[in-house]
C-alpha cells in the first residue's frame, strides 16, 4: 500500500521527463491505486529481481540491483530524494491521509466511507466511445469514473491484448473492482482479417463502409437495444485505436445516434 501510495506521488509531484510513461492510478480501497503496478511487482518476484521476506518489506535481489543499474537520470534521482524528505517518515496510515487530504478525488472508492470526499459522478446521455491505446488500464478505469460512465461495452470481436488489463477476462474483473459494468459484444466488432493494408483515409473508408453494411446492417435489435439503453445509462463503447477516425466505434456511434438522436463524444486522450 505504501509503494502504491509512494508511487502515486512521485506520478504527480515528480518533474522527470522518465514520468511521462509511469505509472497511472485509479481511486480503489485505500486511495490512489494501480493494478499495472501489482501486476508488475509480482512478475519481478516470478523473475527473481524483487523480494518480498515480509508483508511489510520489498528488497532487490542482486539481479534486480544489476538491473537497475546507473538508469535513473539525475532529475529523478533529485524527485526521488524529495519524495523522500516531504513523505519518507509518515507511517502507512499517515501516508494514506496524507494522500487523501492533496487529493480528495481518490477517496472515491475508499473502504472507509467517512473518508469519501469525493461524489460518484453520472454522465449526461450521450453515445460515449473511448480507444484504450493511449492509457494503461487504470489510467483507462480512472477516465471512465471520471466521466461518470457506468457500463463499458468492449466491441472487439477478439478481446485479448498484449497489455496487461486489456484481455476480456482481466477487464471485466477491473471494471467489477472499481463499480463499472463490463460487457462484451463481439458481434459489434470487425474481423481482425479485415483490417490488413490500412494505409491510408481512402483503406479506413472501404474498411467501414464493409462493416456498416456486413456488421451493423445485421444487428438492427442489438443496435436498437443499446439505443435505448443509452438514453438510461451513462454507456461507453470501448476499441483500441486512439483515433476514433480510425475505429469502428465511430460508425457505431453513428449508428446508435441515427436512432437516438443523441451527441456523439469520445472520451479518449
Amino acid at each position: 500500500m505504501q509503494l502504491a501510495k509512494l508511487s502515486f506521488l512521485l506520478a504527480r509531484e515528480g518533474r522527470s521527463d522518465q514520468l511521462k510513461t509511469f505509472y497511472e492510478f485509479v481511486p480503489y480501497l485505500y486511495g490512489p491505486y494501480s493494478f499495472t503496478l501489482n501486476h508488475e511487482l509480482d512478475n519481478l518476484v516470478r523473475y527473481g529481481l524483487l523480494l518480498l521476506p515480509t508483508d511489510e518489506k520489498l528488497e532487490l535481489t542482486k539481479e534486480g540491483q544489476k538491473a537497475v543499474g546507473n538508469k535513473l537520470d539525475t532529475r529523478l534521482l533529485r524527485d526521488l530524494e524529495l519524495l523522500e524528505k516531504n513523505y519518507g517518515r509518515l507511517d502507512q496510515s499517515s501516508l494514506v491521509d496524507e494522500v487523501y487530504k492533496k487529493y480528495p478525488w481518490f477517496t472515491l472508492n475508499s473502504a472507509n466511507k467517512r473518508k469519501r470526499n469525493a461524489a460518484q459522478i453520472e454522465a449526461p446521455c450521450a453515445n460515449y466511445t473511448i480507444g484504450y491505446q493511449g492509457f494503461q488500464v487504470d489510467g483507462l478505469l480512472n477516465k471512465l469514473l471520471e466521466t461518470g460512465i457506468k457500463t463499458l461495452v468492449d466491441t472487439r470481436s477478439n478481446p485479448i491484448s498484449r497489455r496487461y488489463g486489456y484481455h476480456k477476462s482481466t477487464l471485466l474483473k477491473l471494471c467489477q473492482k472499481v463499480g463499472i459494468k463490463y460487457e462484451h459484444l463481439p458481434e459489434l466488432g470487425i474481423p481482425s482479417d479485415w483490417r490488413q493494408d490500412l494505409e491510408n483515409e481512402l483503406a479506413y473508408s472501404v474498411l467501414f463502409e464493409r462493416y456498416e453494411k456486413s456488421v451493423l446492417g445485421t444487428q438492427e435489435e442489438v443496435i436498437s437495444k443499446l439505443s435505448e439503453r443509452v438514453l438510461t445509462t451513462p454507456t461507453a463503447f470501448l476499441c483500441r485505436e486512439s483515433n476514433p477516425c480510425e475505429c469502428h466505434r465511430s460508425r457505431l456511434a453513428g449508428a446508435l445516434q441515427r436512432l437516438n438522436g443523441l451527441p456523439i463524444v469520445d472520451i479518449g486522450v
